[in-house]
């Protein structure tokens, strides 16, 4: 049986175990979709495994056998880059990937992977003798939804970035200051 790093439950009352991302399972974890959305979703989280960033899985635990995966996430630190000392010293953590399973949309599992992601991160700075102080997260302008569930989970619109990644793209920061 393997060990569950936090266990959440959500607003539905579902009991969700989070653990960390090993690369075998990485597609699994992305469940049904498309298959050429799926590959590219594949090399972004090995791509972020392999760059150090926290990765991890949601599940919904089964008894007397593997659990439900229902969704993935990761966060990652971030400073200016002239800073000098640490990155925790900036206090600053960017949730860098958020998917949730189709068939488990609007029962509140985006919102558990988003308090496991700032909970991590928060004992992660605590254990470095620092303290998380704002996290945010870049949306594309046009996922309507994807900044709706930001704004729930209490993110404000800081700042629009046209043409970020692309030139078809504007992108949306996300943020919030921690308490």
């Amino acid at each position: 049986m393997k060990h569950s790093e936090r266990t959440i439950t959500t607003r539905a009352g579902l009991k969700v175990e989070f653990h960390k991302l090993p690369e075998w399972r990485v597609e699994e974890v992305l469940g049904e979709m498309d298959e050429a959305r799926k590959k590219v979703l594949v090399l972004e989280l090995k791509r972020r495994l392999a760059s150090k960033e926290t990765v991890f899985y949601a599940e919904i635990p089964r008894e007397g056998g593997p659990g439900e995966t229902v969704g993935v996430g990761s966060w990652r630190l971030r400073s200016w880059p002239r800073m000098e000392g640490t990155k925790e010293d900036a206090g600053l953590a960017e949730v860098s990937f958020v998917h949730v399973r189709p068939s488990h949309r609007r029962k509140g599992v985006g919102e558990a992977l988003m308090r496991n992601a700032i909970e991590d991160a928060m004992q992660h700075f605590g254990s470095k003798g620092s303290k998380l102080r704002k996290v945010y997260a870049l949306v594309p302008s046009s996922d309507r939804l994807g900044r709706e569930a930001y704004l729930r989970w209490g993110f404000t619109e800081e700042a629009l970035l046209k043409g970020h990644f692309s030139k078809d793209e504007d992108m949306v920061v996300m943020s919030f200051f921690v308490q």
